[in-house]
């Protein structure tokens, strides 16, 4: 019993108050110290039922206690070394960094998750603003990106943790929810070059994509030969938030929210944008083509 007792406390005294350092532990002594811990592993003299008594039940229950938890540390150890490990296109680290409890990690090892965690998205930057996932996604950096048979996985970062979501797919369509065509294209091109898949973007976005360019073409050149017969007055629908002034009034560039129900007065384009210049409230501003289509409805 003394033996165990002894034994118990060497192995404990090397994980307690988090103790190990296990950001900067080598392989050698990693496995150094699951040999200690299977040493440590003794409970031959709990096998027989007539020596259990109340002193030695403690004993075994405060055994298993300390087996547990240098169990556990070790778990931690085993996934802080395959973080350092691996490469930041490895499945590996990402299924460490899944199992990783953030809030549980020393100074030291915090340090390390997030190094491991900003390459990582940097690794990842080009596909981030693309999801298949749902449109919020967009807004949690991309740490990886893989695709096993029919499933696409996106590892994300919410909060210093890492999130694993995914999608079925047919394999041939490709289920975005966000991103532009820039981002989806890139998304793809990982995809198609590190999988077997032979994604592309559909026909259809194309042609709609298309549509809406000619739509905006047409309302700019609208808006350039202003016809006189429609009214420059309009209604707001929807806040127009953080509009600037056209012009400088007292040598500044103002800034405000223009209310929902108030009536503006169109002026004419800015320039050669798409923007509009407005009058409101005895000052003229500028808004952009989305706000106008948004926060007035149309022409």
């Amino acid at each position: 019993m003394k033996k165990i007792i002894l034994t118990l406390g060497l192995i404990g005294s090397l994980y307690a108050n988090n103790s190990l350092s296990c950001e900067s532990m080598s392989e050698k002594e990693f496995h150094q110290k699951l040999l200690e811990y299977k040493k440590s592993i003794d409970i031959s003299k709990f096998q027989n039922p007539k020596n259990i008594n109340d002193t030695n039940r403690e004993q075994m229950q405060q055994h298993v206690k300390q087996v547990s938890f240098n169990g556990n540390t070790l778990k931690q150890c085993q996934l802080i070394l395959d973080i350092r490990r691996y490469p930041a296109n490895d499945g590996r680290r990402y299924k460490a960094l899944l199992s990783l409890n953030y809030d549980s990690l020393s100074k030291a090892e915090k340090k390390l998750y997030n190094t491991v965690l900003q390459e990582s998205k940097g690794n990842f930057f080009n596909y981030s603003r693309a999801s298949v996932i749902s449109k919020d996604m967009v807004n949690y950096p991309l740490v990886y990106l893989t695709m096993t048979n029919s499933t696409i996985y996106e590892f994300r970062e919410i909060n210093h943790k890492v999130k694993r979501y995914k999608v079925a797919t047919d394999m041939v369509n490709i289920p975005f929810k966000a991103g532009g065509i820039q981002a989806k294209q890139a998304y793809i091109s990982y995809l198609n070059n590190n999988h077997n898949s032979n994604f592309t973007l559909p026909r259809v976005k194309n042609n709609i994509d298309e549509l809406q360019n000619k739509v905006r073409a047409n309302t700019r050149k609208f808006h350039h030969n202003h016809d006189i017969q429609l009214s420059p007055f309009r209604i707001v629908t929807k806040d127009l938030k953080n509009v600037k002034s056209f012009k400088k009034y007292n040598k500044k560039v103002l800034k405000r929210t223009i209310p929902r129900g108030a009536q503006i007065k169109y002026l004419h384009q800015r320039g050669n944008t798409s923007d509009c210049v407005i009058s409101y409230d005895n000052k003229q501003w500028t808004i952009s083509e989305k706000q106008w289509h948004d926060s007035i409805g149309g022409l």
